[in-house]
């Protein structure tokens, strides 16, 4: 039988759940069979604006604790298909009951001016903190789920690692509708081509301060990137995850075939996406000798369905002061097929123990 880890499958959870709100991953690399996951609306600890993920690992290894909680102060919606209510709903723990309303979508303009998640982790009896602000949220002409623009004014992370900082955001071409789908949100045809998810992604660059080391980054730009639906619901792929992660005994072949099978088909079902990043310099760190590194730039091929593509720096320069300082014109990632990999894991999946 195919053994898969329940802290993977506990982490790939915490990261599907939060990706609709365009938050990072809240999954740590060691997360057992015991999560506690909370959000909640502003001011309303008791409201119905909360969702809640709670399994017990029943007298196993200590496990982390995180509590995320996401608030979404004011909503201004412009001749909207979707009320201010129902948009901050999905902002706070109740995407699945609003998907089909957000994949139809009709409005002038959404502005949000500030999205704030706060996260709390314990782990191991050291509690991590992180705060991620996303400020002056615009959604522009929205039809039928296919919104023109969505611009970012500012993106800002505080946390026990220091302070990052991105500055302006555009993507264009936004189909909500497709990118539901594509997650397994809402639920489309798998055998339908693929289509634009987005036309392009745009961001100002941005800089990180921190105890170890500081680095700015230039403009990151991203090409159109296509998608079509998945197989497996996500709701599915949850539900399985939870009941791997609360199984005493020999773990379900059905829960392992589904959360498998979303898996491979989601990295199987988006291509395009091609990037570059202009330029990233770090300094650090402040209590040793003194170190410079810079990268004149970082660029990355097209996705393929179930390849990872080339990823090539170049421009790499370190200077160390008395240390010594070296330069290397350019490095290549080749790019990486998955496909067996996957295919791999499907059969495994599906085979008797």
């Amino acid at each position: 039988m195919l053994d898969i880890s329940k802290a993977a499958l506990f982490a790939a959870a915490l990261s599907l759940s939060v990706l609709p709100g365009a938050l990072p991953a809240l999954a740590q690399a060691n997360a057992g069979p015991s999560i506690d996951l909370e959000l909640e609306a502003p001011d309303a600890p008791d409201s119905d604006d909360s969702m809640s993920l709670d399994t017990d690992g029943g007298g196993r290894d200590e496990v982390p604790q995180f509590d995320a909680r996401i608030e979404v102060p004011v909503i201004a919606a412009l001749d909207s298909s979707m009320d201010e209510t129902a948009l901050r709903e999905v902002f706070t723990g109740k995407l699945f009951e609003h998907a089909d309303e957000l994949a139809r979508l009709t409005a002038t303009s959404i502005t949000i001016p500030k999205i704030t998640a706060t996260i709390t982790a314990e782990v191991e009896g050291e509690t991590v903190h992180s705060q991620m602000t996303y400020s002056d949220i615009v959604i522009s002409n929205v039809k039928d789920g296919h919104a023109e623009t969505i611009t970012i004014g500012a993106m800002d992370t505080v946390s026990d690692d220091g302070t990052t900082h991105y500055g302006p955001t555009e993507q264009d071409g936004a189909d909500i509708r497709r990118t539901l789908e594509l997650f397994g949100i809402v639920k489309g045809d798998p055998a339908a081509p693929m289509t634009p998810l987005y036309d392009s992604f745009h961001t100002a660059g941005g800089q990180h301060e921190g105890p170890l080391y500081a680095c700015s980054y230039g403009e990151i730009s991203v090409l159109q990137s296509v998608g079509r639906p998945v197989k497996v619901g996500l709701e599915d792929t949850i539900a399985a995850i939870e009941l791997l992660a609360s199984s005493d005994g020999a773990p379900s072949e059905a829960a392992i075939t589904t959360v498998v099978g979303y898996v491979s088909d989601l990295l199987r079902s988006f291509a395009g996406g091609s990037a570059r990043v202009d330029g990233v310099s770090c300094t650090g760190p402040e209590d040793g000798p003194p170190l410079t590194v810079t990268i004149d730039s970082v660029q990355s091929g097209d996705f393929q369905p179930g390849v990872y593509p080339d990823f090539v720096v170049s421009g790499v320069s370190v200077e160390g002061g008395e240390l010594g300082h070296g330069a290397l014109g350019e490095f290549v990632f080749k790019q990486t097929d998955l496909n067996p990999m996957l295919d791999a894991l499907e059969a495994g999946a599906g085979a008797p123990g």
